[in-house]
């Protein structure tokens, strides 16, 4: 364990070292990459990426392990990150191909 925490120490960098000061404007330069997509920027870029990332892994991970890897509690996560999506609602139509977790009309 201790081999594998130095390994991981020392092949830390960042990802992106142009940007690095705290004077850089990333939303510019993120509209810049969403223009060139030929994608109309949405409000609040960062925000809105950050609660994307929080649902999905409230999907997928425990309430405890979600809120610690995007550094909230659940108590802050519930009213301002996690929200219900379009695809949760497909999901919740789409009949199970295994059958597993079938769910039933009200009273069968």
């Amino acid at each position: 364990m201790r081999r594998l925490l130095q390994v991981l120490t020392i092949q830390c960098t960042s990802v992106n070292s142009q940007y690095r000061s705290t004077e850089a404007n990333l939303r510019i330069q993120l509209t810049r990459y969403i223009l060139r997509a030929g994608l109309k920027p949405w409000p609040k870029l960062w925000v809105a990426m950050r609660q994307s990332r929080a649902i999905e892994l409230a999907r997928e991970y425990p309430a405890h392990v979600a809120t610690a890897w995007c550094g909230h509690s659940k108590e802050i996560a519930e009213p301002h990150y996690w929200r219900v999506t379009e695809e949760d609602f497909k999901r919740a139509i789409t009949p199970d191909p295994a059958g597993i977790g079938e769910q039933k009309g009200c009273g069968t």
